[in-house]
């Protein structure tokens, strides 16, 4: 059945992410006897997406007469409102160059279904008009390896839950036996139960969708290791489909320095595709407040239209950068991890630390740590100002001259930027970091013996 298609959606912000490339569509819905003014801007830095504000108003009136005249044969035809909808979503996918006739063709051939990480692929999908049924992970948090393991026991253990916790306006069902959670659905009520069993039995091919009608599955990665099982993890998702649909992957991968496509040479590569999002555009939502889920969605529909139109063409190489395997892809990627799936929402985050030596240097991590890294330490009460000061962080050692006026109790700050290091001294009052100056750091370097 496909009564449950757009049965559940999330209400506020799940992710915290966007931009110095950042994308953003807003839209004005006046209403006025069946009169739509529509006006969007997509503003995409070093991005070939633009648009003009009155191409989209025109393609807003004509996209609603054709609706509106399509809908006249139903025998419910759609509100105004929804009209209204549909026509914004018809617009996006005009701006996002999905009109095409070998690309409209390939949306229609298709099923999109989403796998997580988070709620926003779901939203990008609706956005684009794609989401024409609800499936398992639309709407919860997961980990790839949490989806292997439901597909490796049928999602039997799918809606157990260890934990129950209110967080924000969310009643959180987590740490489940498979290792995600639910954010948006009671895990005691039968109907839970009910939908989440149609969704899953559509998910294997054995509902309204033909088992052999391709598949666009579209995932969000919760942190960057999962690049490495990309290639063990669609294996395993092609076996247990039913039938022989061809598979279609994009994995989209936040906090990166650039924004473009990847894949690797050969066989694997077929089908499989990876979208980096800028850094900038990644961490800026996160201070958006309630506006981080849309212009979240809104990013990566340019992630699912970038790959639409590319496998439409054929899938040639052009525009993609190649690599020769997973490894080499995601050695160049910056790492981050999105937090734990079974109790946190997605909030990207760089790593700190200390870098082991490895026995290859062709696929050592090139951005395994945060390029900006701060610590701080308080100052003992009986420290002597004017003697060096050792510390020990950022995998260095180091002595620290303290600038004159500095106290026991003092808060001494070190900053690591991008190898250079800096350092000044601070003291608390009524609750505020108020500066005592500037100190000076020596790097000790270890003597060879």
């Amino acid at each position: 059945m496909a009564g449950d298609a757009m049965d559940i959606s999330p209400s506020a912000v799940d992710v915290a992410l966007s931009s110095a490339a950042v994308a953003t569509l807003t839209s004005t819905v006046a209403s006025t006897v069946g009169t739509v003014v529509a006006a969007a801007t997509i503003r995409a830095a070093e991005s070939p997406l633009q648009d003009e504000a009155s191409a989209m108003d025109t393609q807003c009136d004509d996209m609603k007469a054709q609706v509106l005249a399509d809908s006249s044969q139903l025998e419910n035809p759609p509100t105004e409102s929804h009209t209204v909808d549909n026509m914004m979503k018809l617009a996006r996918r005009a701006t996002l160059g999905l009109t095409a006739e070998n690309v409209s063709a390939f949306c229609e051939s298709c099923e999109f279904i989403s796998l997580g990480c988070c709620c926003a692929v779901s939203s990008a999908l609706e956005l684009l008009g794609l989401k024409r049924n609800s499936y398992p992970f639309d709407w919860v948090r997961s980990s790839l390896e949490g989806i292997t393991h439901c597909l490796d026991v049928q999602f039997e253990d799918f809606l157990t839950y260890s934990t129950y916790s209110v967080t924000d306006q969310y009643v959180v069902f987590g740490g489940t036996r498979w290792g995600g959670s639910f954010w948006h659905h009671n895990l005691e009520v039968p109907m839970t139960r009910k939908d989440m069993s149609r969704r899953v039995s559509r998910f294997y091919g054995r509902e309204n969708i033909s088992m052999n009608m391709p598949r666009v599955f579209v995932r969000v990665i919760n942190s960057s290791r999962e690049i490495h099982a990309a290639i063990r993890f669609r294996k395993t998702l092609c076996s247990s489909l039913l039938g022989e649909p061809h598979v279609y992957m994009l994995f989209i991968v936040d906090m990166q320095t650039f924004e473009g496509a990847m894949s690797i040479q050969g066989q694997d590569g077929h089908g499989l595709l990876f979208y980096a999002i800028r850094e900038s555009e990644t961490t800026h939502n996160i201070t958006q407040g309630a506006e981080a889920f849309r212009l979240c969605s809104e990013t990566y529909t340019r992630a699912i239209a970038f790959a639409i139109t590319h496998w439409a063409a054929g899938g040639s190489s052009e525009n993609v950068q190649m690599f020769a395997n997973l490894n080499q892809l995601c050695a160049a990627c910056v790492q981050f991890d999105g937090g734990d799936t079974g109790r946190e929402l997605f909030t990207p985050r760089k790593f700190y630390g200390q870098q082991m030596e490895t026995f290859s240097e062709k696929c050592r991590l090139q951005n395994l740590f945060a390029k900006i890294q701060t610590q701080m330490f308080m100052l003992p009460q009986d420290i002597a100002i004017d003697v060096p000061y050792p510390v020990e962080c950022f995998g260095r050692s180091m002595r620290v001259k303290l600038p004159a006026g500095s106290l026991g109790g003092d808060v001494l700050q070190l900053y690591l930027n991008d190898c250079t290091l800096s350092a000044s001294v601070g003291r608390m009052a009524q609750g505020q970091l108020t500066p005592v100056g500037v100190a000076l750091v020596e790097e000790l370097y270890e003597q060879n013996s």
